[in-house]
């Protein structure tokens, strides 16, 4: 209902406090289900966080940690004694669950995490340090360390 009802732009009129109230109730509820690990549903409600303040870089940046916990996770989950070269994880898609490469997932998400930041970065109009060393260091994972720099 939530999604829905932020996709279609309807204000959240059942929180008394406003949009500040239902700002600060979403944000504790996300960060609740970044706790328990919850990276996917905790993402959903970045997004809708996003369709309702989209000046509010806090979603932005919270998308971006979400992305680099799945990717820590997928790498802490498939590494062994082969590593990670040939390893293969499932991803969802539109057609359902697919088995990708695990290295090219690891590109996706990182590419992901560096929009979101720069995204955040762009809306505050400046750099904020977190956001600067979490784009430097996906920038080096990638091998990009002069873009880092």
């Amino acid at each position: 209902d939530q999604a829905c009802k932020a996709v279609e732009g309807d204000a959240p009129e059942y929180i008394q406090e406003g949009i500040a109230g239902w700002r600060r109730s979403t944000a504790q509820m996300t960060q609740a289900m970044l706790t328990r690990h919850r990276y996917d549903e905790a993402r959903v409600w970045c997004v809708i966080r996003q369709l309702r303040c989209p000046r509010d870089p806090e979603p932005v940046l919270q998308q971006a940690w979400c992305l680099e916990e799945t990717w820590t996770s997928m790498l802490a989950q498939l590494s062994g004694p082969g590593g990670l070269v040939g390893a293969r994880t499932r991803v969802p898609t539109l057609r359902g669950w697919e088995e990708v490469d695990v290295l090219q997932r690891s590109s996706q998400l990182q590419a992901a995490m560096r929009a979101h930041i720069r995204h955040a970065m762009t809306i505050t109009n400046g750099l904020p340090t977190p956001s600067y060393a979490g784009l430097s260091a996906s920038l080096c994972r990638e091998g990009d360390v002069e873009a880092a720099h």
